[in-house]
């Protein structure tokens, strides 16, 4: 709005008589592959003009679209890289993950006076950076990676969700970056610097004007 706090007062205008743009969010879920010259993406840095293009032509006049790419990855707690057919995107867990190990708190006493922490709890807290980079293309991720080929990016793991059946960490690379391409995506331990969960995938050219929005889950092969 163009003052920042009041809703329109007339039909059309509002008292500093100024228009109106509606926002709206598109969100490209990165699914499809596609092969362009020797290699395939997800995403390539013509396709955001093409969408623009598209707003332009299909929606009334002064909309202002933001877009987001959508990247989503999965793997199991058997050590074994797991494909995602539609994305063909790569993902394993690396040996030093550990599932099954008992960690300590950060603190001087346990969580609830009585149990150590469960293995989770401690490891899964600290796994709060990610890197991405250009490397790895069109290869398969294994347990005995212990680092990114090519990091272009490093950024803070935004939040990360446990249940019985699967841990969720989610984050972003945001508005004002671009990277061409990313290929390779890590999770990292903030204590050890250990790399955790290791993804390769397509290219995604990511504009400047949007924001990658990635998702990681890792389903529990233990109670």
């Amino acid at each position: 709005m163009d003052d920042g706090y009041y809703m329109d007062d007339g039909y059309y205008m509002d008292s500093a008589l100024g228009f109106k743009s509606p926002h709206f969010d598109l969100i490209v879920e990165l699914t499809s592959p596609f092969y362009r010259a020797s290699y395939y993406s997800l995403f390539a840095s013509n396709l955001y003009n093409d969408l623009l293009q598209i707003v332009e032509d299909y929606t009334p006049v002064n909309t202002v679209p933001h877009i987001y790419l959508d990247l989503y990855a999965k793997c199991y707690e058997d050590y074994v890289a797991y494909t995602i057919t539609d994305s063909q995107v790569k993902t394993c867990l690396t040996l030093d993950w550990t599932a099954q190990q008992l960690y300590l708190d950060d603190g001087n006493t346990m969580d609830d006076g009585l149990f150590m922490d469960w293995s989770y709890t401690a490891m899964v807290e600290l796994i709060t950076i990610f890197k991405v980079g250009r490397g790895n293309r069109g290869g398969t991720p294994t347990s005995a990676l212990t680092a990114l080929s090519d990091i272009t990016y490093t950024g803070s793991i935004i939040s990360y969700e446990m249940s019985t059946e699967k841990i969720t960490f989610k984050m972003k690379i945001p508005v004002g970056t671009a990277l061409n391409p990313i290929s390779e995506l890590g999770l990292y331990h903030s204590g050890t610097g250990e790399l955790m969960v290791t993804t390769f995938l397509p290219d995604i050219d990511k504009p400047s004007a949007v924001e990658l929005d990635i998702t990681v889950e890792v389903f529990r092969s233990i109670p």
